[in-house]
């Protein structure tokens, strides 16, 4: 019996059978799996008990996918402290992740690196090459991309110390994002696609049998039609086409195999509307439906401050049935395919 998650036309496919999904987003599980602290402003309990119990409620919940950082992202923790200078406990703590999810028939999307943390970050690699001081280096930049390959190498051929199973042969791992929400602002669509491709197929020489999703949140570039860009978040503003994103142009690449999206009311609308943030996932379920590939919501979140309390919640879960009745509809349509909500903590340690 086939393991992997495979794609047939716009459907992901499980043992021979179609595979719909809901996941959520846990970014801090590597802090975790090594009992490190993560950021304080997030305090999540670490330790293995964290990710065990995180795992367990997910099953009985009827989740399926976990989508998590295969890097650390907090300073004193880093898992490559130097181009190559690996931390092995670190490692080890992603095997017995994998190792955990693979017990529980959870599949995994594993996040390569980040666009906005410095520490396995977009602008650690910039920082590690010696030809490259800004941000947008990172997508041309010869040395930032030698050092990114060898991480990728370095993650797809680890052998797990626990069941023997190399990462690329994995079937736990369904898919990888590159970067998560990569962005290069003022750059020509062609900057960041060309670097995607590059480095979907260097994965892919390692991996054959996984996935590869863009990470993005799926804005249009301004080199793109004027009625996609209209369909873009800022009401007004055109600062999402200026990012470098060209999210159905990329999509379309024949080494991504799905595609997928990120909406934050919270930092998109000024209004923070449900209806915008409706707006937003419809128009991307439309064009994604042309694509013909899987379509996944990969994140979609609300933010509730703790001064907030039960009014905080209650608006948070607008945001959320709206998005859930969306994407289930979607799915009874052949539409979607899975849906990956941010974020979830251990109990009492997160919002």
């Amino acid at each position: 019996k086939d393991a992997f998650v495979r794609v047939n036309g716009n459907k992901f496919e499980l043992g021979g059978k179609e595979f719909i999904f809901a996941g959520w987003n846990q970014w801090e599980m590597m802090e975790a799996a090594t009992g490190a602290g993560p950021p304080a402003r997030h305090l999540p309990l670490p330790g293995r008990e964290h990710i065990q119990r995180l795992l367990n409620e997910g099953v009985a919940e009827g989740l399926k996918v976990v989508r998590v950082w295969a890097h650390t992202i907090s300073k004193g923790n880093e898992v490559q402290s130097r181009p190559g200078v690996w931390d092995e406990d670190a490692l080890r703590g992603l095997d017995f992740f994998l190792d955990e999810a693979r017990k529980r028939d959870v599949k995994v999307c594993l996040v390569l690196a980040d666009n906005w943390y410095p520490v396995g970050g977009v602008d650690q690699y910039v920082a590690w090459s010696q030809t490259a001081d800004k941000h947008q280096d990172f997508f041309t930049d010869s040395n930032s991309k030698r050092i990114f390959k060898d991480m990728i190498k370095t993650i797809t051929t680890r052998r797990n110390t626990i069941n023997g199973v190399r990462y690329g042969d994995d079937a736990t791992i369904m898919s990888y994002n590159l970067v998560n929400e990569a962005r290069c602002q003022n750059c020509p669509a062609s900057t960041i696609g060309k670097w995607i491709d590059e480095m979907a197929t260097y994965l892919k020489s390692f991996a054959p049998n996984q996935l590869v999703g863009l990470g993005y949140e799926g804005f249009f570039h301004s080199d793109d039609p004027a009625e996609r860009q209209a369909t873009n978040p800022g009401e007004g503003s055109d600062w999402a086409s200026r990012e470098g994103q060209s999210w159905a142009r990329h999509s379309r690449m024949d080494s991504i195999d799905y595609v997928s999206i990120h909406v934050w009311p919270d930092n998109w609308f000024p209004t923070q509307s449900v209806e915008l943030q409706q707006k937003f996932i419809k128009s991307r379920i439309n064009i994604a439906e042309r694509i013909g590939k899987p379509f996944v919501l990969e994140e979609f979140g609300k933010k509730v401050d703790r001064n907030e309390g039960a009014t905080g919640f209650a608006e948070r879960d607008k945001y959320f049935a709206a998005a859930f009745d969306l994407a289930e509809s979607a799915a009874r349509d052949g539409k979607l395919s899975g849906t990956i909500f941010w974020h979830w903590y251990d109990r009492g340690v997160g919002l």
